[in-house]
């Protein structure tokens, strides 16, 4: 009797685990190319690396991500368009409060500028504004 309830819990813990290995081909690849792009960029000067974006930010409402529920909504930046990814769960809240307007976002476009994985929210300030000396030179 033990041998057999040994033998029933090896094959479900064979079957959970094969359950999980098997993924959709295309989040494989996107996880895989995400991997390369941060293996990339670790070589680099991360000085060099621009981390800030200003643009606008629209949140998808909650229920309606389907299958990817990574995805919270979408980044307008510069005339491209990404979809947000969170580095951490507790910047749902920071984004909830610039959804629909211009927002500094710091983080990283991953997947050949498909997502845009938020690091750090921000409001944007005021413009730069330079002062000149009347009479010019």
């Amino acid at each position: 009797m033990i041998r057999f309830v040994f033998v029933v819990l090896v094959l479900l813990a064979w079957t959970a685990q094969a359950a999980e290995t098997k993924k959709d081909p295309k989040i494989l690849a996107e996880e895989k190319e995400a991997k390369a792009e941060e293996d990339a960029e670790a070589l680099l000067d991360r000085d060099s690396l621009q981390r800030q974006f200003q643009g606008k930010v629209l949140l998808f409402p909650d229920g309606v991500q389907g299958e990817r529920t990574e995805i919270v909504g979408t980044f307008v930046c510069g005339g491209n368009t990404y979809y947000l990814k969170l580095a951490a769960p507790e910047l749902i809240s920071a984004l909830k409060r610039v959804n629909g307007s211009n927002a500094m976002l710091e983080g990283k476009i991953r997947n050949a500028g498909k997502y845009f994985v938020v690091l750090n929210v921000g409001t944007p300030g005021a413009p730069i504004y330079e002062r000149r000396k009347r009479g010019g030179i």
